[in-house]
């Protein structure tokens, strides 16, 4: 379980330079849509983000919002149910 849960918490850290191209080179300056997946592109542009305002390379924080295919969405079911937390 551990070396899952390490394997998993890597794969964000690994996406989050991503934020920053995303950033730089897409002039992206207020609302980014992020396909929300298994979470792992999500989280990572989320923790990028975060990293490039505590660095000061960006004054606010960027809108991320998460997009689901309309035939496969089991979160924004989730959202739509009221549901606290999902598994």
């Amino acid at each position: 379980m551990i070396n899952l849960l390490s394997q998993i918490t890597a794969n964000y850290f690994l996406v989050k330079p991503r934020a920053t191209g995303i950033y730089v080179k897409m002039e992206v300056r207020e609302h980014i849509f992020v396909p929300l997946g298994n979470g792992t592109l999500f989280l990572g542009v989320v923790f990028g983000l975060e990293h490039l305002l505590a660095s000061g390379m960006i004054e606010k924080m960027l809108k991320v919002i998460a997009i689901q295919s309309e035939h496969c969405a089991p979160f924004a079911e989730a959202v739509k149910q009221g549901l606290k937390s999902y598994h």
